[in-house]
């Protein structure tokens, strides 16, 4: 789906109904509803609402999720009591850190992708942590544990369906959240939000809502045994980081709840843009950088949330910078971690590939995709141009040996950008719902909607001198450099000493 099939004023009103909604009875069942969280105008999230903004029933959604229910009531019973599996736990860690499994290769490094050596870090300084990583992968605990490690730091991997008792009780509650949206819908005279009511309520009965009631009820249990001082989650406006804000101070009322934002920024992201009140709001946000940092501190409903910047382990290594952009012949590819959006870019690869036989291309996939899921979806790739590959080696191999870039919402690219390459935007969407990282940045960036338009771009730029190739780089070099901020330990270690009056998020909601 394009995003230009709707507009911004659209997307807008669809994001404030989610918000009414939510307000209008902030419970913990209500907050699993991912379909009330707009997370923002990415193609991806809009997936969720294409139903509803075509004017159409939730009556597959209501067959899917029945589907759903189904095998996670059988997998319930055969599922044991534990929460989680991985490092014996200490009695008592300083912070509680809530990260990401999105790779079997995780298991064996130790390797976070969202917080690096931060916990590493602040071991080293007398402070201890815990990592609670959430399971995107589909591969079972019987094939990691026996390479599982810890890299120092206590790691356990949430289990992605709990025993019987607590699946029924999940149930349970998603089965009255649902009815309760289904009442409001029934007495709702307007036909938009009658419409927005009931696919809201089909949602309610989504794994993906049991699976955000876990997580917080996890987290929340895992507060319970570790008493932190602080627990730090990232933050992207989903409801399962409200449920683990909620959970972790019913289970240690004086605990620091810090979100953590460390992705780039898309339009209308307005879920992580609301305050919810009702313990279900971070005490303060972290940020990756500056251009994140001035985002939040430009949005009125979170007034009063006190910003602070982290950085992020995607920060350039400093020895690392180069000192001129890249006059190579190769161009780099950066699909984000989506199936869709990799095939998109693989299929665009190829005809670039055929367009410019004398240059060579890689296409760099997101971890959670391999070229095996990609050839599953579509045969024709099992074959590439001879000067096309997919990439096997480390980020900065790739991008030692790229000219140009070609990118949509990856993150990626601003380490790209950073590392010399002339990034080219491939637009699918109207301007004004732009998902580009690097939309705000002038100069430097090309913008291109088909094969043939980025070849332009290609030849435009290998017709240019050194020297105006380098005066260009040298601004945008300094605009991602303040995306990606050095991790500084130092703004963690200071929390955990905070002083109790930081801790806003208890507030109720107005």
């Amino acid at each position: 789906m394009k995003q230009s099939a709707y507009d911004a004023e659209t997307l807008k009103g669809l994001s404030d109904l989610c918000f009414q909604v939510l307000r209008a009875d902030p419970n913990p069942g209500r907050m699993a509803v991912p379909f009330l969280h707009f997370l923002s105008a990415h193609p991806n999230n809009l997936l969720r609402y294409q139903a509803l903004l075509d004017g159409k029933s939730p009556a597959k959604g209501k067959i899917r999720n029945m589907a759903g229910r189904m095998r996670l009531a059988a997998k319930s019973w055969l599922a044991g009591s534990h929460l989680w599996q991985g490092d014996p736990l200490p009695r008592r860690a300083d912070i509680l850190f809530v990260s990401h499994f999105l790779r079997p290769e995780q298991a064996v490094t130790g390797e976070d992708l969202y917080f690096g050596s931060l916990p590493q870090d602040l071991a080293q300084v007398g402070i201890s942590s815990a990592v609670a990583l959430i399971d995107h992968s589909d591969t079972s605990w019987h094939r990691l544990r026996e390479n599982w490690s810890s890299n120092g730091i206590p790691r356990v991997l949430l289990h992605q369906i709990s025993g019987n008792k607590v699946e029924q009780k999940s149930r349970h509650l998603m089965n009255e959240t649902a009815a309760a949206l289904r009442a409001e819908a029934r007495i709702e005279a307007d036909a938009k939000k009658n419409l927005f009511l009931q696919h809201a309520a089909a949602d309610a009965g989504s794994a993906a809502s049991r699976a955000a009631l876990r997580i917080g009820y996890q987290v929340g249990e895992l507060v319970r045994r570790l008493q932190p001082k602080l627990i730090v989650t990232t933050f992207e406006g989903h409801g399962w980081e409200r449920l683990a804000f909620r959970s972790a101070r019913d289970a240690n009322p004086e605990i620091i709840c810090a979100g953590y934002h460390h992705a780039v920024l898309f339009p209308l992201q307005h879920a992580l843009s609301r305050r919810l009140g009702n313990s279900f709001d971070p005490d303060l946000i972290l940020t990756a950088g500056t251009v994140t940092r001035d985002y939040f501190s430009n949005l009125p409903d979170l007034a009063g949330i006190p910003l602070k910047i982290l950085g992020s382990a995607r920060a350039a290594d400093p020895l690392n910078q180069v000192e001129k952009p890249s006059h190579a012949n190769h161009c780099l590819l950066l699909p984000e971690g989506l199936l869709s959006e990799s095939l998109l870019f693989s299929r665009l690869a190829v005809r670039l590939a055929m367009l410019r036989p004398e240059l060579t291309f890689s296409i760099r996939l997101h971890p959670l995709l391999s070229p095996e899921k990609i050839v599953a979806s579509d045969g024709s790739l099992a074959n590439l141009p001879h000067n096309l590959d997919w990439s096997k080696g480390s980020l900065e191999q790739d991008l030692e040996k790229s000219r140009w870039t070609v990118y949509r919402g990856s993150s990626a690219v601003i380490a790209a950008v950073q590392a010399g390459l002339r990034p080219i935007y491939y637009s699918q969407e109207d301007s004004d719902l732009s998902i580009d990282p690097l939309r705000t940045m002038e100069g430097w960036r090309e913008t291109a909607s088909t094969p043939e338009s980025v070849c332009e771009c290609l030849d435009r730029d290998s017709s240019l001198s050194p020297a105006d190739r380098l005066g260009s780089w040298r601004s945008a070099q300094r605009f991602c450099s303040s995306y990606f901020a050095a991790l500084d330990p130092t703004v963690i270690s200071s929390l955990v000493s905070a002083d109790p009056g930081l801790r806003v998020g208890n507030s109720e909601a107005e």
